[in-house]
């Protein structure tokens, strides 16, 4: 059986618009943080497109942080940002 994929957007919409905001947003890490759990918690399986891109977007937005921690010479800050970046990425490439 495939994924209802119209019923999901109609159901995670405004969470996933909430949180593409929050991303967008995200002065800090524990914005990106909030989001990352939230996500993981949802359980909205991983082969749901938009939950892909959204994972992207969130990964992209690690790795922006992390180069700006590395750039102030913090790579033990920008460590764990780059962790969850990687985590992130594998993830939409491994499941369904």
């Amino acid at each position: 059986a495939s994924y209802p994929q119209q019923a999901a957007k109609d159901f995670y919409g405004p969470r996933m618009s909430r949180w593409q905001s929050a991303i967008a947003g995200a002065s800090n890490s524990n914005t990106l943080d909030q989001v990352y759990r939230e996500m993981e918690q949802a359980g909205i399986p991983g082969s749901f497109e938009p939950v892909t891109r959204l994972r992207r977007t969130l990964a992209d937005a690690y790795v922006k942080q992390a180069e700006q921690l590395l750039a102030n010479n913090q790579a033990r800050q920008a460590q764990p940002l780059l962790q969850k970046a990687t985590t992130l990425m594998r993830y939409g490439n491994t499941d369904g």
